[in-house]
């Protein structure tokens, strides 16, 4: 009987001890999946301002071709009104020819509202981003920092290396990434915050200038 009693507490020690080291891992576990949700997110974000970017550039040049074309096309037709000497047929030349040149007004309007409402605040935001992502690099660097002094901690324990370092020195370490890892999530998870609202504010204005060119074109 005594033996038993005494299976059985050492099988509840033995469980309290397994749940003490699961929470124990809790925590780092949890850190790590946060960490890791937060790098999957920054680089999409990334994405998203790349592809935003790359696509209001294209669309920048398009618009100024166009515009050239336009300037070309109003150039051509005002010569060629000096050289007809026909009255009705140059005064149709004419105004084709003005007619041009205020569609590239337009246009040239189109394209600087695409770099107001796209371009200039997707810089603005992505540069927020670059903060946040060399937030990531030092956290990174205070993790192998971490790993660095506990490999180096472990291997002086069983070939008694010089180079080891106390538990004190490990604990700072650790609360330094720790503090470095919160500060990148806080930052980043308002930064993806801000991203939504931003960018439905971005089409709806750009949303609008289109709008407006097409009905005055």
């Amino acid at each position: 009987m005594k033996s038993s009693l005494r299976k059985l507490r050492g099988l509840a020690a033995h469980h309290r001890s397994d749940s003490k080291e699961k929470r124990r891992d809790l925590h780092p576990r949890a850190q790590l999946d946060e960490l890791a949700q937060a790098s999957e997110d920054m680089q999409d974000m990334r994405n998203c301002y790349d592809s935003l970017l790359s696509a209001a550039a294209a669309t920048t040049n398009c618009a100024y071709e166009f515009s050239e074309a336009l300037r070309e096309l109003g150039t051509c037709l005002l010569e060629k009104t000096a050289l007809n000497d026909d009255e009705e047929s140059g005064r149709v030349l004419l105004m084709m020819g003005k007619v041009q040149f205020e569609l590239q007004k337009l246009v040239d309007g189109y394209r600087s509202h695409i770099t107001q409402t796209i371009s200039t605040p997707s810089e603005s935001l992505l540069n927020e981003l670059r903060t946040v992502e060399e937030m990531k690099r030092q956290c990174d660097e205070k993790r192998e920092v971490c790993e660095y002094m506990l490999a180096q901690r472990e291997k002086g324990r069983f070939k008694n290396s010089k180079e080891s370092f106390s538990p004190q020195q490990l604990q700072t370490a650790q609360e330094d990434y720790d503090e470095e890892a919160t500060l990148f999530v806080f930052r980043l998870k308002s930064l993806k915050q801000g991203q939504s609202r931003s960018l439905l504010t971005q089409a709806a204005r750009h949303h609008s200038a289109q709008l407006s060119f097409f009905r005055k074109g």
